[in-house]
């Protein structure tokens, strides 16, 4: 790999980074350069200044840049975690809920529907529903590249999307066989625990936002048993180093703390409210993405969406509109798998029968 014409820094054999030739440096280049960008986003979202009121003439140009259908579809997997990780989350978690509809509706709409678009066809061949010959989703490598592109591209855009999804949006150049197949599930699977990860997120079941819910539980049980004492004590695993009022992580929990839960519930209730009842792209191209996570063969993504939708009931299911998507779809989703057991869900089959339960 070191040695003279290895591949070390690159993936095809005969080029080497160390050489004066700047071609195999591209990628690298192209990916940092990428990154910096959602970086930056990420930092203007987080200070707020992508909503002040001098920017708001140029807002609507830089949606038509980051929610371009064509620039979201043509992305690889791994830029797309990554504009997921660094920008789209964190947009959601620092706009002010004044905002929602004037600075969220015109970007989440697009990229949960192309999330949707783009997860269905990326674990399609793997549970067999996408018709592809195993051979048409093998990595592309520099033995085949050339001739794919060209049979592919004769296709039209759509087929070539497809099996663009299905070899997770990679090269893999020169490596061997059972190397490339592992570097193309990390990129599927990769992209699947971001979403469900980033949407935990934001519904507050992960993070910061978590932990305001879990001391309001703590709260409610402290009123519900009679009991003060409840409020000072934190976790069993972890010893308490103060007297007075603790989070339920065991860390002090001061009066401004307070306050800014209060403010912190009120923004976890519009977030939620607005992504699933105030806009119908949205709310429709989430939940169904979410249902159709639960049936990838994924055990980390699994679990985590069976608390996704555990959030999801307690928001909608006494909403009409909500009857035949979670009635129907997601009770035959998880029906199906607790009727299948596939091997992957080993240790998840409590969580099926739990939302099986609740929806009933």
């Amino acid at each position: 790999v070191f040695g003279k014409g290895g591949t070390a820094g690159s993936i095809v054999s005969g080029w080497d980074r160390r050489s004066t030739n700047l071609t195999p440096k591209w990628s690298g280049w192209f990916n940092e350069l990428r990154n910096n960008c959602f970086q930056l986003l990420g930092l203007l979202s987080a200070q707020r200044v992508i909503f002040a009121p001098e920017l708001a003439h140029i807002y609507p140009q830089l949606v038509s840049v980051v929610a371009n259908p064509e620039h979201l579809r043509s992305m690889e997997h791994r830029h797309f975690t990554q504009y997921l990780k660094q920008f789209i989350e964190i947009l959601m978690l620092c706009t002010p809920s004044t905002l929602y509809q004037s600075h969220l509706t015109a970007i989440l709409g697009p990229v949960f529907e192309h999330i949707q678009y783009r997860l269905k066809y990326t674990w399609d061949p793997i549970i067999g529903n996408s018709g592809l010959s195993m051979e048409s989703t093998k990595p592309l490598g520099s033995d085949n590249c050339a001739q794919i592109a060209n049979q592919l591209s004769s296709s039209g855009v759509e087929s070539w999307l497809i099996a663009y999804y299905a070899r997770g949006g990679l090269f893999v150049g020169d490596l061997d066989s059972v190397t490339a197949e592992a570097a193309v599930e990390k990129a599927r699977v990769e992209l699947t625990r971001t979403f469900s990860d980033s949407i935990q997120s934001v519904l507050a079941l992960k993070g910061g936002w978590a932990l305001v819910l879990a001391n309001k539980a703590k709260e409610e049980q402290a009123m519900k048993r009679n009991d003060p004492s409840k409020l000072a004590a934190g976790p069993r695993n972890r010893v308490s180093e103060t007297d007075g009022p603790v989070n339920a992580d065991g860390t002090k929990r001061s009066q401004v703390d307070l306050q800014l839960d209060a403010r912190k519930l009120a923004r976890i209730d519009k977030l939620c409210h607005f992504l699933l009842l105030e806009n119908e792209q949205i709310a429709g191209a989430l939940v169904v993405t979410i249902i159709e996570c639960l049936g990838y063969p994924d055990a980390y993504s699994c679990r985590r969406c069976t608390r996704i939708v555990h959030r999801i009931l307690e928001s909608v299911a006494w909403v009409d509109r909500y009857t035949e998507l979670i009635g129907y779809r997601l009770f035959s989703v998880a029906v199906n798998l607790i009727v299948n057991e596939p091997k992957w869900m080993v240790g998840i089959e409590w969580d099926m029968i739990n939302i099986i339960r609740d929806i009933y």
